[in-house]
């Protein structure tokens, strides 16, 4: 019998949202090294123990290729068809379409949903803040109740 191969799916990631982690992943190394610089000196070590290895993973996204296509082999491994950057308002958005989702109602009821898209604000990723992450239905872009709890 022949081995059967499985063949993900090709999914999209545009340059715009490649250059926008980088950026993102340069100005959270930045935030890292500034709780470094000011730190009370006889707390040094522990914040450079506490941000240095993440510090060095960042460096390496930005720099080593290999780190890099690591990382987006990871984005691949999601449940979703494509990743895109947007501005809207001003704000910078990440967005991800994902691949039909299962829906139950907490019973033996399944049925197959929407694909969603899923926004989430630059600044929430750079300094933490409580921005939203927006889960859009697609199709239902506009809808008040666009929300499956909602209808």
């Amino acid at each position: 019998m022949p081995m059967k191969l499985k063949i993900a799916e090709r999914i999209t990631v545009t340059k715009e949202f490649e250059d926008a982690l980088k950026e993102l992943w340069k100005e959270r190394w930045r935030g890292l090294n500034n709780d470094i610089k000011i730190a009370d000196p006889r707390f040094k070590d522990a914040v450079i123990a506490k941000n240095g290895r993440a510090m060095g993973l960042l460096r390496a996204y930005c720099t080593n290729p290999k780190a890099y296509d690591e990382q987006k082999t990871q984005l691949f491994a999601l449940p979703y068809v494509r990743f895109w950057r947007i501005e809207y308002g001003g704000q910078g958005y990440l967005v991800g379409l994902s691949k039909p989702i299962l829906l139950a109602n907490g019973g033996s009821s399944r049925w197959q949903g929407p694909r969603f898209y899923v926004y989430i604000p630059m600044n929430y990723i750079t300094r933490g803040t409580e921005a939203r992450f927006h889960f859009v239905p697609e199709g239902r872009e506009l809808a008040y109740a666009r929300h499956t709890h909602n209808t």
